[in-house]
């Protein structure tokens, strides 16, 4: 019997999974940081994305003060990696594509 066609039931969401609007329930601040992502104009010309997340006054310093190892919630949820990584993916995907600056490759990955 082919299982080509089974259906597959959902993942269940356990309490284990964090997601973006659960972070920003717990640290409003965090909403601030993607309006700043957002709101970096996509003009077509000279834009380094690795600038903007870790470069001076980057989003990750500010990021790192709310999200992760480092933050100012030590007993919470919010201290996690998994925090850091949602907060991390959720900002990095909010930033325009690099161009014209040579650190990345062609998909606007960083190389």
């Amino acid at each position: 019997m082919s299982k080509k066609n089974v259906r597959r039931k959902p993942t269940k969401i356990t309490p284990d999974v964090i997601v973006w609007d659960e972070l920003v329930a717990h640290e409003p601040r965090l909403n601030d940081r993607l309006i700043e992502a957002l709101s970096i104009p996509d003009d077509g010309g000279y834009f380094c994305r690795d600038e903007a997340w870790q470069g001076r006054r980057g989003i990750k310093d500010s990021l790192s003060h709310l999200v992760g190892f480092g933050s100012c919630h030590h007993d919470s949820f919010l201290a996690t990696q998994q925090a850091w990584d949602v907060a991390r993916d959720a900002l990095l995907e909010a930033l325009p594509p690099c161009r014209n600056c040579g650190c990345c490759v062609s998909d606007g990955s960083f190389s």
